[in-house]
Order: structure tokens, then C-alpha cells, then sequence
């Protein structure tokens, strides 16, 4: 997978959805999914700026995984809490907000370094089949609302 790629396909929409959607342990509301989504990937980019050489990549992939996978689980919460409250207003989409153009930035110097692209290709694969899963079986999002309040 090429740069561009990899951010058209996972990156920039999730953090981008992030930003709109996103909670805390018991959402309430869609602002609360905003706010999470903004913690999560302020999360992001701090584990993404520690990152400056292809070792610290590869030491900092679990970590950079798990963060993948809580922003996966957590636009999938979203998703179905949306679905079940359609009154909530989530507002218009900022497509180029400061954290937004943050995140792309450290993302694109990280996927530089030698390996950087497959070690991130690699940290987004499980975050990635769960958002595909999500897709082809939208019901699995009640599982995840579930496992997010617990």
C-alpha cells in the first residue's frame, strides 16, 4: 500500500470521524463521542511524535495498535449510538482542523521512516478488519456500544 493510500483508506477518514463522533466509557451523547474521539487521537499524535527512528516505530506499534483499534471500536459505538438516536446533532464535519492536520502531519513523517509504511500498515490491520466487519455486518455495532460501557 502506498502513502496515499493508506491514509485515504483508514487515516484521514477515522481521525476525520473521530473528530465528529467519538465518547467516553458510557456516551450520553454525540458530544461525548466527539471528545473521546478528540482524546484518542491527541493519544495518537503524542505516540506518533515520540517516534524518530524506525526502532522507536517498532517499539511504539502495540501501543500505536491498541490505539487504532480503541478509535475502530469507538467510531463503530458511535455508529450504532447514531443509528438509535437520530434526533443527536453531531454538527458539520471540519475536514481541516488543527488536530486533524496534526495527526496527518506525524502521520506522513512517521510513514517516511525505512519500514515506517508496513509498520503502520501493520498497527492498523485489526482496527481495519473490525471497521470492514462493521460494514459487512452492521449488528456487530450493539456488541461493541456493549463492550465500550463495560
Amino acid at each position: 500500500m502506498h502513502l496515499k493510500s493508506v491514509l485515504a483508506r483508514f487515516f484521514l477518514p477515522c481521525s476525520l470521524l473521530s473528530l465528529v463522533l467519538l465518547s467516553a466509557c458510557s456516551p450520553n451523547s454525540a458530544e461525548d463521542y466527539r471528545q473521546e474521539g478528540q482524546a484518542i487521537t491527541r493519544k495518537l499524535i503524542y505516540a506518533l511524535e515520540e517516534i524518530q527512528t524506525q526502532q522507536d516505530l517498532k517499539q511504539a506499534t502495540p501501543k500505536l495498535q491498541h490505539l487504532f483499534e480503541d478509535l475502530a471500536d469507538l467510531m463503530i459505538a458511535a455508529e450504532t449510538f447514531l443509528s438509535q438516536y437520530p434526533e443527536e446533532d453531531i454538527g458539520p464535519v471540519q475536514q481541516d482542523n488543527p488536530l486533524s492536520r496534526q495527526l496527518r502531519t506525524e502521520l506522513t513523517r512517521v510513514l517516511q521512516l525505512e519500514g515506517g509504511r508496513e509498520q503502520i500498515e501493520l498497527a492498523q490491520y485489526k482496527a481495519l478488519l473490525k471497521l470492514e466487519g462493521q460494514k459487512k455486518n452492521p449488528h456487530r455495532s450493539e456488541e461493541h456500544t456493549s463492550e465500550l460501557q463495560s
